[in-house]
């Protein structure tokens, strides 16, 4: 009976994790069309207007974006890394929409080298854009929050005021 109980928790500890593996991966693969064709005609009205330097500054960052989810598909890299593209997503972001929001980040020095996987946080703090901000009607904050748990885990904390949070707790 205890082993039947051990192998059912294990088989439900399984299944988790392949369903969080396929959540992330769908997650990873969603640069979405929209926001290809949103930013390129960002870029077009850069030009328009005579702003050379930021149409410059767009593509790069876009060039960056679509560089990461295409090359070493499913690898891991450095919360550093994942920070400086998830700056320059949001740069997108907040040229797109005037910047009517802003991102603000905790310390995450101590846990720079921390290893996970590619394009984790993108996707995130894009659904607290479209959606935490969204709902709030006016200028909003997206927050990141980075603290240590037992067992050698980290957890990143994305949240906006609206209520909209994602927590991920991930393994040393």
């Amino acid at each position: 009976m205890v082993a039947h109980r051990e192998r059912a928790a294990e088989k439900k500890a399984e299944a988790e994790r392949n369903y969080f593996q396929m959540e992330y991966k769908a997650l990873q693969s969603q640069i979405q069309p929209h926001f290809l064709f949103n930013t390129l005609l960002c870029v077009s009205a850069c030009l328009h207007q005579g702003k050379t330097d930021e149409a410059q500054r767009l593509l790069s960052d876009l060039d960056a974006l679509l560089r990461a989810s295409t090359d070493k598909y499913g690898e891991a890299w450095t919360l550093r890394d994942e920070m400086a593209l998830l700056s320059r997503y949001v740069g997108i972001q907040q040229t797109r929409y005037g910047k009517c929001f802003d991102v603000i980040t905790g310390d995450f020095a101590p846990y720079a080298d921390y290893l996970l996987p590619k394009l984790l946080l993108q996707p995130i703090v894009e659904n607290a854009i479209y959606h935490g901000m969204a709902a709030l009607g006016r200028r909003g904050e997206i927050h990141i929050r980075f603290e240590p748990l037992e067992n050698d885990c980290r957890r990143i904390t994305i949240s906006t005021p609206a209520g909209d949070d994602r927590l991920a707790a991930l393994p040393a």
